[in-house]
């Protein structure tokens, strides 16, 4: 229905009506409504009111009959109207209520009609996703005095103010054309002096948002609307709005900004120029150039800055501890569209100066002295970047890429970069006190693997107090490297610290680290998956050169205060992690060798228990001056491949198995001077006949076998002959090189499947695979479809670098390897001596482990 209305009264003259004339001169509407409508191609239900009568129409108006009725209004008066527009062709929805309008009219013979009164009524603007969603409420009041045709033609408004609350514009103009469905237009509203702080409450109301403090200045607008209204038409709206005098004042009196001035001009409807110039945070601050309005809404801005970082506290609201002080140089070019957030581009400069940052969580203030940050559009670069953590200097090159991935699921920031220092104190970095010094990752690991406890904890308690924890995913992916040559930390100290990094949403990959602790050399690499599976496999390579075997093994593993001497090693380990990032013994594989020289085995209750059953004191505490041997680990066990202990009394040659929850399973054999040993002693070894023992022309030197089980705190043992030992050895070397291995390689063959899909998408990188802005840059530099996912060999790419290619289980018997031709440099670790790296002057990845390689023995004393 067009319109309704639900009372009309008529103010009549009543001498005319004796001339049988009826003179209406006052006009009165009790809530009426309206619902005007255009449809697809302009259509409309109101047209046929303003099209022209006929010349029929026009005589018949003139006829006799028609001179009884004559419209002489002096008043019109309208209570509680309600009036609504809708053109869905430009998403056009405007509907007002509660109308309250009066009017005088004064209209002479042939002359034109003159309207003077006032409006008032609520507007009500539509959101954007729906026609008939309300989107904001706006209340509208108007003073007009307005002058008509005879016809109704035309209108000019001779005078009139519109009160937008708070925006007052003065509106003076004319409408042509008012019988035809589109008209002209032509109209200038000006505003004077309206107070800005009243137009950015009605904005913060509309649009759900504070500004911190007292807003200040002026508001002058001039706006020109000329052009043709109507069905597909709108007119053109052109002019500026300004701001003077601007300004923000804290709830503290701090001045946020102040002398501020601004200009929006319109140059056409959708075309906005933008001006903006004056003081925020005690430093320069403008803002210039364009947005244009149609399609999706491109944005051109030029913003410059040096703000007083210590007043950032009064712009916004910082966390509790936060603090900032200095001065942050800035030039910045915002490109994109206003619409879609997450395509607004950034280009320019940031220059801090004198720069220092305070967080609760850093026990350390940090400084940036000098340098610029670079806004390359969707990221970030820096290039030689100071960075001072406390007492410490830092040196920072890379870039931050994909920055408008972040917070989208399954996206990832890029992130490459190095950096180096000569000396980080990672100490006076966390204010958090440290744990139990006895609790260490290897403790707890160990611990967990044989299902004890560790410092009268649960290992997974211990593993709490460590704030060990593996993510469900990473937010980055790129490459990082690390040149440092002292690290320090709460155990200690490492130097010479050369890494490489690789690591993408689920996969991080050490692929290059060496540094120098426990007095010697160490390499490591690694590959540890990320996901929300209970276990996510890993695979860790180590070698160790020359280290004090007590300080490595005291902080790796529960044995530190029982071996001693110089300690070099060969491993090679894969299996799962759980979300503890402890690992789960079932899955945990792995292969080494390892060299033991000048030193010994402190007072246990094995060597104890030895000493006891053999008769002598000699191997309560013995030394070692050399021992070397290759190992397995698997189903829970260590498993040591037959190896002399040359300098131990007696020579031993020593065998078998440890298990992670102490059991033995280990076989030894002795040469002993039979002349030293008692009756229970010879008893116990299984050798009372052997006394005239002629080994190798010997007189009273004899060969004793002792098979050891039990327990490291309760060990068990048998003495045999030999034929017993040596079925014994060759069941454990056949197991090793059967068995073992080929649950090794199942479980390397898994883990790299796994990794190598990540690898795959770390290459790929996020943003391609989801379509990301054209000016991201991938995670990694090679071309995804240059690589097919078969073709990704492990020992190529190097996700698990690995000297298995060297030890082939069924070519080689396990205690039959050369342990020199595992050279280090094999699985990618590097080829250069650390001590020659300087981290301002070469790369990590030009660091080679040392050419020392463990010895071998020969099994001869």
């Amino acid at each position: 229905m067009l319109a309704t209305v639900d009372a009309m009264e008529f103010r009549v003259a009543l001498v005319p009506l004796f001339r049988k004339e009826v003179r209406v001169s006052r006009l009165v509407l009790e809530n009426p409504r309206a619902d005007l409508r255009v449809a697809p191609g302009g259509r409309s239900n109101f047209g046929d009111l303003s099209s022209q009568a006929t010349p029929a129409e026009a005589e018949a108006d003139e006829s006799p009959t028609s001179q009884g009725f004559s419209l002489d209004l002096r008043a019109i008066r309208v209570s509680g109207g309600v009036f609504r527009f809708e053109n869905p062709d430009d998403s056009t929805l405007i509907r007002v209520e509660d109308v309250q309008a009066k009017a005088s009219v004064q209209h002479e013979a042939a002359g034109p009609w003159v309207f003077t009164g006032s409006a008032d009524g609520t507007v009500f603007l539509p959101g954007p996703a729906d026609l008939d969603q309300t989107g904001a409420s706006l209340p509208l009041s108007l003073d007009f005095d307005l002058e008509a045709e005879p016809d109704f033609a035309d209108l000019e408004i001779r005078s009139g103010t519109v009160e937008w609350d708070p925006l007052v514009l003065a509106v003076a103009g004319r409408i042509e054309n008012l019988k035809e469905p589109v008209r002209a237009v032509s109209l200038e509203l000006t505003g004077h002096d309206v107070p800005l702080r009243e137009v950015v409450g009605v904005l913060s109301d509309r649009a759900d948002f504070t500004l911190p403090g007292d807003v200040q200045g002026l508001v002058e607008a001039a706006l020109t609307v000329e052009g043709e209204l109507g069905p597909q038409h709108s007119p053109d709206i052109s002019g500026s709005l300004s701001i003077v005098r601007g300004g923000l004042e804290a709830e503290d009196g701090t001045l946020v900004a102040q002398d501020i001035s601004a200009q929006f001009t319109l140059p056409h409807p959708d075309r906005v120029e933008i001006e903006f110039a004056g003081e925020v945070l005690d430093g320069p601050f403008s803002a210039e150039g364009v947005a244009n309005l149609d399609g999706p809404g491109s944005l051109n801005l030029r913003v410059t800055g040096n703000p007083d970082l210590s007043l950032l506290h009064a712009a916004v609201e910082l966390p509790d501890g936060v603090s900032a002080e200095g001065r942050l140089d800035t030039e910045i070019r915002i490109t994109g569209s206003f619409r879609d957030l997450r395509s607004l581009r950034f280009r320019g400069a940031m220059s801090p100066s004198e720069v220092e940052l305070a967080h609760p969580a850093l026990a350390a203030s940090v400084a940036l002295p000098r340098g610029r940050v670079s806004l390359t559009g969707n990221g970030i670069e820096v290039t030689d970047f100071p960075v001072s953590i406390g007492t410490d200097r830092i040196v920072v090159t890379g870039e931050l890429q994909d920055l408008s991935s972040f917070g989208l699921p399954g996206r990832t920031l890029g992130l490459r970069g190095t950096v180096r220092s000569s000396r980080l104190d990672l100490t006076k970095i966390s204010p958090r006190t440290p744990p139990d010094p006895s609790l260490t990752y290897g403790r707890v690991a160990f611990a967990h693997l044989g299902d004890r406890r560790v410092g009268g904890l649960a290992t997974e308690e211990a593993a709490q107090e460590l704030r060990l924890s593996r993510p469900d995913s990473l937010l980055f992916s790129g490459a990082l490297q690390l040149a440092i040559d002292t690290l320090i930390y709460a155990r200690g100290q490492l130097r010479n610290v050369r890494a490489r990094t690789e690591f993408g949403r689920s996969l991080l990959r050490v692929t290059e680290a060496s540094f120098q602790r426990f007095g010697g050399d160490l390499w490591v690499s690694t590959n540890l998956s990320f996901g929300r599976e209970d276990q996510e496999p890993f695979n860790l390579v180590v070698r160790a050169r020359d280290l004090d075997a007590r300080e490595f093994l005291r902080e790796t593993t529960p044995a530190g205060d029982i071996v001693r001497g110089r300690l070099s090693l060969d491993l090679d380990i894969v299996g799962s992690l759980d979300g503890f990032l402890l690992p789960n013994k079932p899955a945990l594989m792995g292969s080494g060798r390892f060299a033991l020289t000048d030193g010994g085995i402190g007072s246990i209750p094995l060597t104890e228990a030895l000493c006891s059953f053999m008769g002598g004191a000699t191997v309560r505490e013995p030394t070692v001056d050399d021992w070397s041997t290759s190992f397995i680990m698997e189903n829970g066990r260590i498993r040591l491949a037959d190896a002399r202990l040359a300098g131990t009394p007696g020579d031993p040659i020593v065998g078998g198995s440890i298990g992670f929850d102490g059991g033995l399973d280990m076989l030894s054999s002795f040469e002993i001077d039979a002349d030293n040993l008692g009756s229970y002693a010879l008893d116990n070894l299984g050798i009372e006949d052997a006394l005239a023992g002629r080994m190798e022309g010997r007189p009273g030197i004899v060969q004793a076998f002792v098979r050891i089980g039990g327990t490291l705190l309760a060990p068990e043992f048998i003495g045999g002959p030999e034929q017993t030992a040596g079925a014994v050895a060759r069941g454990v070397r056949d197991e090793v090189q059967a068995e073992a291995e080929r649950q090794i390689q199942q479980q390397r063959t898994r883990l790299q499947n796994r990794a190598t899909g990540f690898l795959r998408g770390l290459l790929q990188g996020q943003d391609s695979a989801q379509g990301a802005p054209g000016d991201s840059l991938r995670a990694d530099s090679l071309p995804v479809d240059s690589v097919a996912g078969d073709s990704l060999a492990l020992d190529t790419i190097g996700v698990l670098p690995a000297p298995a290619d060297t030890l082939r289980p069924d070519t080689t018997r396990l205690d039959s390897i050369r342990p020199d031709t595992l050279v280090p440099d094999t699985s990618g670790v590097g080829s250069s001596p650390p001590d020659t790296v300087v981290p301002d002057s070469v790369r990590p990845d030009t660091v080679p482990p040392d050419t020392m390689k463990i010895r071998e023995n020969t099994g001869k004393g």
